[in-house]
């Protein structure tokens, strides 16, 4: 038994010292800051911080109108409950919010108002 692991041990050293070797100059080249394989090792290891030559294909973006339509329905049931109109509970809403909106948020519930 022992022998055999040996013998196994034996046929996977090459390979492993191999690797060991590998990973070493990889260590060198990026101390060294060589170009190609630091780029290199941003592709194969840096993935989880962008590094990738991956084409991202991402959703359309939604028009303002779409963007806003919760809120326009949540400013349509705090109206309901507040007992005012849209237009009143939406100026309320932006008297208090509009410091923490997008300025393209701003302008489509104040063009929403002046409809």
């Amino acid at each position: 038994m022992c022998r055999d692991f040996r013998q196994r041990l034996a046929r996977i050293r090459p390979e492993e010292r191999l690797k060991d070797k590998l990973e070493f100059a990889a260590n060198i080249l990026i101390e060294e800051a060589n170009p190609q394989f630091v780029i290199y090792a941003l592709k194969t290891k840096g993935r989880d911080h962008g590094w990738s030559e991956r084409v991202e294909v991402r959703p359309p973006e939604k028009s303002i109108d779409d963007e806003i339509k919760p809120l326009v329905d949540r400013i349509a049931q705090g109206a309901k409950i507040m007992d005012r109109t849209w237009r009143e509970e939406c100026v309320a809403f932006l008297e208090l919010f509009r410091p923490t909106l997008r300025p393209d948020v701003v302008e489509a519930l104040e063009r929403r108002i002046i409809r």
